[in-house]
């Protein structure tokens, strides 16, 4: 459980309404014109919309640590800002 809590903490769940949001809202465009839902391919659309999402933010941690950018930057406001300085 505390990996689980680990990996979930460097994913930067709460952004991943950044991902979620545009999946609802093509749900809901497609469903509003053709008036067919299918709450399946919903679900995989969404999960796989988040699975997308923590591996760019893995990739992107991984690779700001190899290069050193997280280790340069020591005085950041808080943990989602320390690449953007």
């Amino acid at each position: 459980m505390k990996k689980l809590t680990a990996v979930l903490a460097g994913d930067a769940v709460p952004f991943f309404t950044a991902s979620v949001i545009p999946v609802i809202l093509g749900a809901s465009v497609a469903w509003s014109e053709t008036g067919v839902f299918l709450p399946g391919l919903f679900a995989l659309t969404l999960v796989a919309g988040m699975c997308l999402h923590a591996g760019t933010n893995v990739a992107n941690d991984y690779f700001d640590h190899k290069s050193g950018d997280d280790e340069i930057n020591v005085e950041f406001v808080s943990p989602f800002t320390a690449a953007a300085a």
